[in-house]
């Protein structure tokens, strides 16, 4: 067998002849894709086909889903691609009883609001009603009566005494589930001299709210003991009487 070659670009004789596409095929080619990626974006991020059709609410308690996503404010069919989900997560924030709030998108329609409710320590006494606060000292719902297993907070009013509120929100919501319901107020008049008043009359010498939780895994033991009075402001050197 002979094998023949050419070196002028040329096929051989009798060798099939390749053709090119013509300059009109690869435009036409051309167009055609970028008809189809326009088609593709339009849909995704502009038209309503890949659009929110479900809100789903998780996580919720004492507040309804229908307030959340009420409050969320999510566009019946807008392009899930291109939602502000950072602009839903905050008008979510704004909600008092919400404490952290995350949003997040799935394809085809779908959007989860995912909250975390704040989570009530205390309450403050406000005319005939009851504010209840979070550990950070936070109001975030009025209630017309307190509840029981929540101790009342005396403590200053007025803005200028919010570091007496968070000392004494911080030393509510460090105390054993048990020795809250124990709890019939915690009293300061400043964030140094926080007192809790137990609902058998005794009484409980915190001090500030530095090293609350150490004083807090103290206090169950010392409450074993039949003293009326008992002082852990210094937790290295706590005493009763």
């Amino acid at each position: 067998m002979t094998a023949t070659l050419r070196t002028d670009g040329r096929a051989p004789a009798g060798a099939p002849s390749r053709r090119r596409p013509s300059r009109r095929t690869l435009v036409l080619g051309a167009v055609a894709v970028l008809v189809v990626a326009v088609a593709v974006v339009w849909i995704v991020a502009f038209s309503s086909v890949l659009g929110v059709r479900h809100v789903l609410v998780r996580g919720e308690r004492t507040i309804s889903g229908a307030a959340v996503a009420a409050a969320a404010a999510v566009p019946a069919g807008a392009p899930l691609m291109r939602l502000d989900t950072g602009a839903v997560a905050r008008r979510v924030a704004r909600l008092p009883e919400v404490a952290a709030v995350s949003v997040r998108t799935s394809l085809p329609s779908t959007v989860t609001i995912t909250i975390t409710e704040r989570v009530a320590v205390g309450a403050v006494q406000s005319g005939s009603r009851y504010q209840l606060l979070d550990h950070t000292g936070a109001v975030f719902r009025t209630v017309a009566q307190r509840p029981h297993a929540l101790p009342l907070f005396v403590v200053p009013v007025g803005a200028q005494h919010r570091a007496v509120d968070r000392a004494v929100a911080t030393v509510a919501a460090q105390l054993p589930a048990s020795v809250r319901r124990k709890t019939r107020s915690v009293q300061a008049l400043d964030a140094s001299a926080i007192t809790l008043l137990m609902r058998d009359g005794r009484i409980v010498h915190w001090g500030s709210a530095a090293d609350t939780a150490r004083k807090a895994e103290l206090l169950p033991a010392l409450l074993h003991q039949r003293n009326m009075s008992i002082d852990i402001s210094d937790p290295t050197q706590p005493f009763t009487r």
